[in-house]
């Protein structure tokens, strides 16, 4: 499962693995993101961070690959 909301620039991410088994998937981002800049992807509880640009989240999406019962909140500064 997946949710996403956006405050002005702020954006966060929302995406869980109620299964306990691992998962992997796309998540496809709603979001307009201009130019090509590299985005970073933070999580502030488990201290993950990924860097992409923005030009692949608007094209591709985003590629996560979770534990059995895995979170990421994902916060995405403007």
């Amino acid at each position: 499962l997946a949710w996403s909301w956006e405050l002005g620039r702020e954006r966060r991410l929302i995406v869980l693995n109620l299964s306990d088994r691992p998962a992997q998937g796309m998540i496809r981002l709603q979001w307009d993101l201009m130019g090509d800049r590299p985005m970073e992807l933070a999580d502030p509880f488990t201290g993950d961070c990924f860097r992409r640009s923005s030009q692949e989240l608007c094209e591709r999406g985003l590629f996560v690959d979770l534990k059995g019962c895995g979170v990421y909140f994902f916060h995405i500064p403007g």
